[in-house]
């Protein structure tokens, strides 16, 4: 019995390799899952109390202010309502008839029951690209696009063009984008 000390300390040591070590690994490291999850949580439960906040404040803005808040930047795209609000601020106000009424994307685009949308970016806003032409006097052409510029919903002009002509009409064709929230 002379070597039992040193045998039962090479099992201690072959027992701490083959056992306890790996399990002491495992258990550092569901200790450092759980400081994770810890850390998640909390980031939860911080989002979803301002989450709370917001949609207070949001149900503090008067019902006339959140319609106006949807027409700047609706949640949908509706591409036959904007043409027809076009059409009638230009034919109700202006007496101006718009015509090659075209809604485009460019690049990327994609179609949705319709919908024909510009998706330029992983943000959360889409944007579409309205084109139309229209012949009117230059006295109504001011006010009118004075009129778009006014209207609630966000537009980008990207293109105007004037085409002249000897009397008083002239041709005018308008390109801008649009954005709505996905």
């Amino acid at each position: 019995m002379k070597y039992a000390p040193i045998i039962f300390i090479l099992l201690a040591v072959g027992i701490f390799f083959a056992f306890v070590n790996p399990q002491n690994e495992k258990l550092l490291e569901l200790k450092k899952t759980e400081v994770d999850y810890v850390i998640a949580q909390r980031l939860a439960n911080e989002l979803r109390k301002t989450r709370e906040v917001l949609q207070d404040d949001f149900k503090k803005v008067s019902r006339e202010n959140q319609e106006r808040l949807k027409l700047m930047l609706p949640d949908t795209v509706d591409n036959v309502r904007l043409i027809l609000d076009l059409t009638k601020l230009a034919e109700q106000s202006f007496g101006i008839a718009l015509s090659s009424i075209n809604i485009s994307s460019g690049a990327g685009e994609q179609q949705d029951g319709g919908q024909i949308i510009i998706d330029n970016s992983k943000s959360g806003i889409g944007t579409i690209r309205v084109d139309f032409n229209f012949i009117t006097t230059y006295e109504d052409y001011k006010p009118f696009l004075r009129s778009l510029e006014k209207s609630l919903r966000l537009m980008d002009i990207k293109r105007l063009t004037v085409r002249t002509s000897d009397g008083p009409l002239n041709s005018y064709s308008v390109s801008f984008d649009t954005y709505w929230l996905r």
